[in-house]
C-alpha cells in the first residue's frame, strides 16, 4: 500500500487494456465503507462473474451481504482481490498455488 487510499500495482489483465502501466495507482476510497459488486468490479478491473467465482476458491474473500443478499465489499476485499489478481494474472499462479501463497503470506503475517 502506497500512499493513503492508493495501492501500486504491476500492470495486468484489464490494466493494459484500460491504459495503465507499472506505475499507475488503484485509487480505493478511503472514506467509503462498502461497496457493490458494481463498484468492486470498476476498482479491480475485473467482471462481476469473476469475483462471484473467486468467492468460491478463496476463503480470504468473504464479502458481506446486505439483508437484501446484496455483497458489500469492504476496503480489505478490494486488497484480496487485487493480491489474487496478481497473482493470478501476474505471477501465472493456478488457483490452487494461489490460495496455498495466500495462506503462507497469512501464516507469516503479512
Amino acid at each position: 500500500m502506497g500512499e493513503a487510499g492508493k495501492i501500486f500495482l504491476s500492470p495486468g489483465r484489464g490494466m493494459r487494456e484500460r491504459g495503465m502501466d507499472k506505475e499507475d495507482k488503484i485509487d480505493i476510497p478511503s472514506k467509503k465503507l462498502f461497496f457493490s459488486i458494481g463498484e468492486a468490479s470498476e476498482i479491480t478491473g475485473l467482471p462481476p462473474y469473476v469475483l462471484r467465482f473467486w468467492e468460491s476458491k478463496f476463503k480470504e474473500l468473504r464479502p458481506q451481504k446486505s439483508r437484501g443478499g446484496h455483497r458489500r465489499y469492504r476496503k480489505e476485499d478490494i486488497e484480496v482481490i487485487l493480491r489474487i489478481k496478481d497473482l493470478l494474472y501476474q505471477n501465472k499462479f493456478t488457483i490452487k498455488g494461489a490460495r496455498e501463497e495466500l495462506e503462507k503470506k497469512r501464516r507469516e503475517g503479512k
